[in-house]
């Protein structure tokens, strides 16, 4: 029974939920109260592709924007009182030992 309701939910979103929100639904519109694990369990049963919903985590470390803050020599101040006081450039290739 929770099997053919997982296939409708899945089949309604454009097949786009993941196992939390499908649980979510289970319980907020049919009123079944089941866990995450059975969920993803009958997700594998059927076959259904899993997706994640939730954003990626992005790690930072200190030891770069401390890194950063010691080369901002302009501190965002960009129009100069001379000209040629201050040059910025940007490259994209490096020759290193001449390869």
């Amino acid at each position: 029974m929770i099997s053919r309701i997982i296939l409708k939910i899945h089949g309604y979103y454009d097949k786009r939920l993941g196992v939390y929100k499908i649980t979510h639904i289970l319980e907020r519109d049919y009123g079944i109260k089941v866990s995450v694990g059975r969920v993803y369990r009958l997700i594998q049963k059927l076959n259904l592709p899993t997706m994640s919903t939730s954003k990626p985590f992005i790690k930072t470390s200190k030891e770069n924007s401390e890194d950063a803050k010691l080369y901002n020599y302009l501190k965002q101040k960009f129009n100069s009182p001379e000209p040629n006081m201050v040059w910025a450039s940007d490259f994209t290739y490096i020759k290193v030992n001449g390869i």
